[in-house]
């Protein structure tokens, strides 16, 4: 697979990821609160040079934009549209940017209300927008059009309950103590239960295999409560039949609008499909490799800051004397987070570890 395909997916892949979370997150946050998430996620996502929307809704008017370094001033506000005056809904305009002086592409798109609104995402990139970025920032504009009519659509509200209900994903909520709260249809399956009230005599670590089931307790749980998401693999055990499945697991601690904690949700993926289609078409290396690349990212994904920063430091080469100076600690704290992120990856030595980053795309080879 040439290195711009794995690049496009190890991109799709975080950005789904990404995606995936919005909802459950917006559903405490208001319109403004939506719409500074989205513009600053898609600036991330896509690497742009600026994210500005525009809402002209009742009860008031939302206008506000983000850059790299984050939200930008109100003061650069009318600066920014102006220049994107004569800009067209979903087709590309070349125009200079009023946050960083350069040449960059504007795209946009609109967002499904009665009222004008729009999404503006520009980018310095030369090939910007690809065929993906531009399905993420459909898809992106349709979930916070969905997220902020909700109060006042309860159709959009069914839709997208019919669609949790016929996702074949396992997605599910637990409160704060680890009982289930809701789970989809195709999760009940997975799991052999024949109703939510069936699930709710259980903590969610007992739909686990019984070898993942500490793990989770112990080190997932806990993270996912701390610093708000895990994503890994775990595999399911079904009650009935006694069959494990291995699952893409995304893990998320949602919050009110308090910022306190209220709930844990989970979106996992069924990954068997993959370990057919690898044993079916053995001459297919692109199936292997984006299962590779995904299982990849799951992993890195996982890691605690502080952990990260080491792993780009010792992929940097640096001695853990250098990056005991660099981070502020000690040496022997360095040990410990090599040690941890060893054990998160999965890997025994360095070199697995660093080429597992590469992998995942956390660093360039």
């Amino acid at each position: 697979m040439p290195q711009t395909e794995r690049t496009e997916i190890r991109r799709l892949l975080r950005a789904l990821v990404r995606l995936s979370a919005l909802p459950l997150l917006w559903k405490e946050m208001g319109d403004e609160a939506i719409a500074g998430n989205l513009a600053s996620v898609l600036v991330k996502i896509l690497d742009a040079d600026f994210a500005y929307l525009f809402v002209d809704a009742d009860p008031h008017t939302v206008e506000l934009a983000f850059g790299p370094e984050g939200r930008i001033p109100a003061a650069l506000i009318p600066a920014i549209r102006a220049s994107l005056h004569g800009s067209s809904v979903r087709r590309l305009s070349r125009i200079q940017s009023a946050l960083s002086g350069d040449l960059v592409t504007v795209f946009s798109t609109t967002l499904g209300f009665k009222a004008e609104a729009i999404l503006f995402v520009a980018s310095k990139r030369s090939d910007y927008p690809t065929g993906f970025e531009r399905l993420v920032l459909r898809m992106a504009a349709n979930e916070a059009t969905a997220a902020m009519e909700q109060a006042e659509g309860p159709v959009v509200a069914t839709h997208l309950t019919t669609l949790v209900s016929l996702s074949s994903n396992f997605i599910g909520v637990a409160n704060l103590q680890g009982v289930p709260l809701f789970v989809n249809p195709a999760g009940l399956r997975l799991v052999g239960m024949a109703s939510i009230q069936e699930a709710q005599e259980l903590h969610v670590v007992d739909f686990l295999e019984f070898r993942d089931r500490d793990r989770a307790r112990y080190e997932v749980w806990p993270r996912v409560l701390s610093e708000g998401r895990w994503a890994g693999q775990l595999s399911f055990l079904n009650a009935k039949t006694g069959m494990t499945t291995p699952l893409l697991v995304e893990s998320f601690r949602i919050d009110a609008r308090t910022t306190e904690p209220v709930a844990v949700g989970t979106i996992s993926v069924d990954i068997r499909k993959w370990n057919r289609a690898e044993r079916i078409s053995n001459d297919s290396p692109a199936l292997a490799t984006t299962r590779e690349i995904m299982l990849a990212v799951a992993r890195v994904e996982s890691l605690s800051e502080r952990e990260r920063q080491v792993l780009h430091a010792l992929v940097a080469g640096c001695s853990h004397k250098v990056i005991a100076h660099e981070l502020g600690i000690s040496v022997r704290t360095i040990e410990v987070h090599r040690a941890r992120m060893m054990r998160r990856l999965g890997v025994r030595t360095l070199a697995e570890a660093i080429k597992l980053a590469i992998i995942s795309g956390a660093v360039k080879p």
